[in-house]
Formats: structure tokens, sequence, C-alpha cells
């Protein structure tokens, strides 16, 4: 609903270095980049950094920017590798999607959508499974009510974030994944 006929640039944030390009991670991220580049759009993938991986690399019409690493403020390397393309390439973000499991990152979603000051692009965030500890709970609920779309492969975990009264949008999408 989000994506329009119009051409858009569109980030895709991972934690993950994207190490093994047959993990559920990459597959999904790189099917995504595919669907959007069929579409007429722009797909930039921002992961950490990685010494033994490439800073920037281009794949099948999409690129893969390992600029930034922290270990202990990843959440901070979204909005890094953000700032840094749109300074390199001289343009601006229309939709910037974050993926995770771990409460903190979703901060780095919202984050990296702060980076451009003359717009603010779309937020999504894709989460993996919902925190178990009260204290994440807590945490994520906090900051996921920044994010404009939440989205989630499974019923379970979307109930789970709907008990717990996020105020945000939620919606399941299905891992495309083919085994």
């Amino acid at each position: 609903q989000i994506i329009t006929k119009k051409k858009m640039n569109i980030a895709l944030i991972v934690s993950g270095a994207l190490k093994n390009k047959k993990e559920a991670t990459w597959i999904t991220i790189t099917d995504l980049a595919s669907e959007h580049i069929k579409k007429g759009h722009k797909v930039f993938i921002c992961a950490q950094k990685n010494k033994r991986l490439p800073k920037i690399e281009k794949l099948d019409g999409f690129s893969v920017y390992r600029l930034f690493s922290n270990k202990y403020f990843k959440f901070l390397t979204g909005y890094r590798t953000v700032k840094e393309i749109s300074k390199r390439l001289k343009i601006n973000f229309d939709i910037i999607h974050g993926f995770s499991s771990n409460p903190i990152m979703i901060l780095n979603t919202y984050l990296a959508g702060k980076a451009l000051r003359d717009i603010k692009p779309k937020t999504i965030h894709t989460i993996k499974s919902y925190p178990l500890s009260k204290f994440q709970g807590k945490f994520f609920n906090k900051f996921s009510r920044l994010i404009d779309h939440l989205t989630t492969s499974t019923k379970l975990t979307s109930d789970k974030i709907n008990k717990n009264s996020v105020s945000s949008n939620i919606k399941i999408i299905r891992s495309n994944i083919n085994l």
C-alpha cells in the first residue's frame, strides 16, 4: 500500500552484515529488493560493516552498503549509512524499511528516517519475533510507536504485539522463502 507508481529510493536496513547468502535474511532482503526494482524503484541495502566483505557491493540492480559498524550502538548504523548514501549520491529516501527481532533495532529504523532533514520518509519495520523480557517489551512498545508501519511474518507475533497495546499499524506478511 505504501509503494506507489512514483519511482522511489528505498533503503532496506538489516542489522547483520549479510555474511552468508543462503541465510533467511539475505534471501528475504534480496527478493524484496528485486521486486522493488521490477517496479522501477532504486534500492539500497544498508548493513553492518564487515572486514571480510566489500564496503560497497553492486548486485542484481541494487547496492549493498556496509560502511559503518559500532559494537555498542548498532542502532546508529542505519542513520549513519542513510545519511552517507544521501550525501554521496545526492538523493533522498522515500522509504526506510528496517528488519530485525532485536527491540533496539527499531530505533535504528526510526533514526535512519531522521537522517534526512529535508524530508520525512515513510518508515517500516519488520519484526521477526517479539521480545520476551518485560524490559525489552516495554522498550519495544515505546519505540514501535515512532514507526509508520510494522510488519511481521506470523499471526502469533502480531497477536503478542497487539496484546501489549502497541498503537502502530501492524500487518502480517508471510515469508516468501521457498525451501
